[in-house]
């Protein structure tokens, strides 16, 4: 199956406000194919599993791409509490931990 990145499949697209990424360890590449609407400020939330086991040798540069955000574009990192309730995270204290099922990344 050939992959097509965010950036292909949605340039005709306005404003997305959620993303939920469900790809088991392909967060960062994803991330890296949706450069464009993030740059154009086109995604409101990427929601996606922080999970280490998966991420393998892609954990840090995730970190980095987010790290990035963060000094870019001002973004600011949630989990999701048992509750149901957003927590603010601090991207170094996320990625102590080997496993999140829910970051929210907020534009």
């Amino acid at each position: 199956m050939k992959a097509v990145s965010f950036d292909d499949h949605l340039k005709n697209v306005g404003k997305i406000n959620f993303i939920k990424l469900d790809i088991e360890g392909g967060e960062y590449n994803a991330l890296l194919g949706m450069e464009s609407l993030i740059k154009r400020r086109q995604v409101d939330v990427i929601s996606f599993e922080l999970n280490a086991g998966c991420l393998g040798d892609e954990l840090v540069p995730l970190r980095d791409v987010l790290k990035s955000y963060e000094a870019s574009y001002g973004v600011s990192l949630y989990t999701i509490s048992a509750e149901g309730n957003t927590v603010r995270e601090e991207l170094e204290v996320l990625f102590k931990v080997p496993h999140i099922d829910n970051v929210l990344v907020c534009f």
